[in-house]
């Protein structure tokens, strides 16, 4: 409970912390939150009650997701989980939470608290360019390579997979290959 109800600006933690404990971050304000790359587990109530967060950049080495970890973070909605996490109980809704406090952007984007957790843990499935530039925070060079592949004068387009219809979906397009002169994201 170290920050309990007192933070209200986004801070960045040191990447040499290796664990967080339980209920840090409750009840602070601030629209995101970067989990430091040791920590391995989410603990229970991490961000409980943190109505205004956003955004949380979450590792791929978390392996762990604590019981409501993100209730009550009614604003929440750019998160992804690791897709070898284990997760809690109720991470986004208890079981006894009424009609009015289910309704979360994610819990309104979804059909269930499974669903959300299913989803975010797959949303990067198969769309390795989203996968770099989700995760590149926590990989040095990895911002500065994306910028030399979408600036290349080379020929050279970095390819994802191909959507339902058969077209490119997640790939960098050179300004060769692109109306643009700067390249372009292919969004899904």
């Amino acid at each position: 409970m170290a920050f309990y109800d007192s933070l209200r600006t986004t801070i960045r933690l040191r990447d040499d912390i290796e664990s967080i404990g339980l209920e840090t971050f409750s009840c602070c304000i601030f629209t995101n939150f970067r989990v430091p790359p040791l920590i391995s587990a989410i603990p229970d109530h991490m961000l409980y009650n943190c109505q205004s967060i956003f955004s949380v950049e979450i590792p791929e080495d978390v392996s762990e997701i604590g019981y409501n970890a993100f209730r009550y973070c009614y604003c929440l909605r750019n998160m992804a989980f690791p897709p070898d996490a284990v997760f809690g109980d109720e991470i986004f809704i208890s079981e006894d939470d009424d009609e009015m406090e289910m309704h979360t952007d994610l819990r309104l984007l979804f059909d269930s608290e499974l669903q959300i957790m299913i989803d975010l843990q797959h949303c990067l499935d198969g769309l390795p360019i989203h996968k770099l530039v989700y995760y590149q925070s926590y990989h040095q060079g990895v911002l500065h390579n994306l910028v030399f592949a979408v600036n290349s004068r080379s020929d050279q387009t970095l390819r994802g997979n191909l959507d339902r219809t058969g077209n490119e979906q997640d790939c960098l397009v050179s300004w060769y290959d692109s109306a643009s002169y700067f390249g372009m994201l292919v969004r899904p």
